[in-house]
């Protein structure tokens, strides 16, 4: 009979002689006799990293509208490789930026998202977002009655909704200039 026993078993453990191997580093394998004559031998076990061979978005292709966010979800293959965490960048900020997958939309334009592995494979894959704007739904004024005396003046308040609107310029007309201008809600 032979006893066997790992030097450490975060690293690799062994049982009846079948060596499995659990994470990174080096874990030595011993061997003993069980009669009493104090006889072993022992076996250097290195358990190096398995590398990402895949990285795969689950959309390579996103229309946002400004203030939108939505996520990317990066799978790296192979399943049993060591390190699967993801680095994520853009190629332009002001357009989207990205954190841990998730997109935000800033302005109107186009960026690529990029999901790179971490575990010096050199692996990438990209998303192209573009950026739409977020046109106006509905215009409400403050009030919509106005009574003034002849040369008198008052400010209208407009508001362009939703909030999330990405121009929010108002322009302004009188149906009877004759009777009363307007200029910049005045």
């Amino acid at each position: 009979d032979v006893r066997w026993e790992s030097s450490d078993e975060s690293v690799a453990t062994v049982e009846n002689g079948v060596v499995t191997a659990h994470q990174v580093g080096s874990a030595t394998i011993i061997a003993s006799t069980t009669d009493g004559s104090g006889l072993s031998v022992c076996c250097v076990v290195t358990v190096y990293p398995t590398y990402a061979e895949d990285i795969v978005l689950d959309r390579t292709f996103v229309i946002l509208k400004a203030n939108e966010m939505t996520t990317l979800i990066a799978t790296v293959y192979p399943d049993n490789a060591t390190n699967k965490s993801v680095e994520w960048s853009s190629s332009d900020n002001n357009v989207a930026t990205v954190e841990n997958g998730v997109v935000t939309a800033h302005q109107v334009g186009s960026a690529t998202i990029i999901a790179s592995t971490t575990d010096g494979s050199g692996l990438s894959v990209c998303c192209v977002v573009t950026v739409y704007p977020t046109l106006a739904e509905s215009i409400i004024l403050d009030r919509t009655e106005a009574t003034l005396k002849v040369n008198e003046m008052t400010t209208l308040t407009a508001t362009v909704l939703p909030e999330t609107t990405t121009v929010k310029d108002v322009r302004w007309e009188s149906s009877d200039e004759s009777v009363a201008t307007v200029e910049n809600g005045v």
